[in-house]
């Protein structure tokens, strides 16, 4: 386990990060009248080496999505060959930061996310309107075929 000392750099480098991501947030629900950011998908596209930013995502890597609260989030290389998007990002800025006294950059983007709100976790990953996402469905029990509750 890391000493409580090793991690406030790791915290502040990720709280700066998350402040950044939030502030793109808010620019977008003003202009575009999207107010829960878990209708967002970020996607990181880090340099081509791996360097402080590949420390600070590894470091939240199962949990990114809870901690940006989103709905998704994707982790690309500047050299790996990106899926095109049916449709323009929200917002697309860099981040630069510093971390153990490295200085490293970030680029980011936002995208709307094209599915329904999950009616068990709230972000929006479900196929369906008024359905659970396939990530919940892993939570109910097997012999629990009837993925459809009922939303309140």
């Amino acid at each position: 386990m890391k000493n409580s000392l090793e991690l406030v750099p790791i915290s502040a480098s990720l709280i700066e990060l998350r402040q950044t991501i939030n502030d793109q947030y808010q620019k977008i629900a003003e202009r575009a009248k999207y107010k829960d950011p878990r209708q967002f998908e970020v996607h990181f596209i880090l340099g081509q080496e791996k360097g402080p930013a590949d420390i600070l995502i590894d470091f939240l890597k199962d949990d990114l999505e809870d901690f940006l609260k989103c709905s998704k989030v994707k982790i690309y290389r500047v050299t790996d060959r990106i899926p095109p998007m049916d449709y323009a990002a929200l917002s697309s800025f860099k981040h630069k930061g510093k971390f153990q006294d490295t200085k490293f950059e970030v680029q980011l983007k936002i995208y709307k996310i094209d599915q329904f709100k999950c009616i068990r976790c709230h972000k929006y990953l479900s196929e369906e309107e008024n359905e659970i996402c396939r990530n919940c469905q892993s939570y109910l029990p097997k012999s629990d075929h009837s993925h459809r509750l009922t939303a309140n």
